[in-house]
């Protein structure tokens, strides 16, 4: 059981901020932020507990693979690491994944395909239970 730190009670409500990177960050693109690096994370995650006791806050993003002499990745990965970076400052755990290539994605099995079509339904099931 965990230790209730001073100031709570046994019923202190707790939560916990998990944020899918890729998608939050391309919906705070769709709202045309200025600069969505210097994004308030913790003040958004302030917002969305409501008063309760946040116990961890987590940002989940497939890293950037940096290809020399490659201007496009170079600018990606930089912006990427300025993002990190200010997660961190905030108290956020940044998660990092692999993004695969779209070549190397149509060879997995079991993954949501981008044509929308799952390949195969009896091993997405096990991976849900």
């Amino acid at each position: 059981m965990d230790k209730i730190e001073s100031g709570e009670t046994k019923n202190t409500e707790r939560v916990a901020i998990l944020i899918d990177g890729n998608n939050f960050y391309k919906n705070l693109e769709n709202l045309n932020l200025d600069n969505i690096q210097s994004f308030l994370y913790k003040d958004f995650a302030s917002f969305l507990s409501q008063g309760r006791k946040i116990v961890c806050a987590r940002y989940y993003k497939g890293s950037i693979i940096r290809e020399l002499n490659n201007p496009k990745s170079e600018k990606m990965y930089s912006a990427q690491q300025k993002l990190f970076s200010n997660l961190e400052k905030q108290d956020y755990k940044v998660e990092r994944g692999y993004m695969m290539k779209y070549r190397e994605y149509k060879k997995c099995e079991g993954f949501y395909a981008i044509d929308k079509k799952i390949k195969n339904h009896k091993q997405l099931k096990e991976i849900g239970k």
